[in-house]
């Protein structure tokens, strides 16, 4: 799944911490699941590491996806 802006937040604690990488060492912007400020539009990160609550257009083809998963250790 993609991160909520909340979880980003939450689990990443500061702008350097949200920073990614694509396969060549270059920063790069990722989606996250909240919705941004238009009805096209989905939350990300900057490759800076800020959050953009406005959001980009969904077609926007250009940002990387940062997967998350739940493991459950006790199994």
């Amino acid at each position: 799944f993609l991160l909520s802006i909340e979880e980003a937040e939450e689990y990443f604690l500061n702008d350097e911490s949200r920073r990614a990488t694509d396969m060549e060492g270059k920063g790069c912007w990722w989606w996250l699941r909240s919705p941004g400020d238009y009805r096209d539009d989905a939350a990300n990160v900057y490759s800076d590491g800020s959050v953009d609550y406005v959001g980009d257009d969904v077609v926007d083809s250009d940002g990387a996806v940062r997967p998350a998963l739940w493991i459950n250790l006790d199994s």
